[in-house]
């Protein structure tokens, strides 16, 4: 999922050959949710997958760096 949104959405024009695959099993009703969110915002629920995890690694850096 990360990958092909990576490649394949102009909003990421900088993929890296150094970037990492991630896997994430979601409940029936967490998948529900997040198709839900990603459909009232308009976008490509990989792209958007991608930018909830992307602002939680950050968040966590951000707090480790404290």
């Amino acid at each position: 999922m990360y990958n092909n949104a990576a490649k394949n959405n102009n909003y990421d024009n900088n993929y890296r050959k150094d970037s990492y695959t991630v896997y994430i099993k979601l409940t029936e009703e967490e998948n529900n949710l997040l198709r839900k969110c990603a459909k009232e915002k308009d976008i490509n629920i990989g792209l958007y997958a991608k930018n909830i995890i992307f602002n939680y690694i950050r968040t966590e850096i951000n707090k480790n760096n404290q």
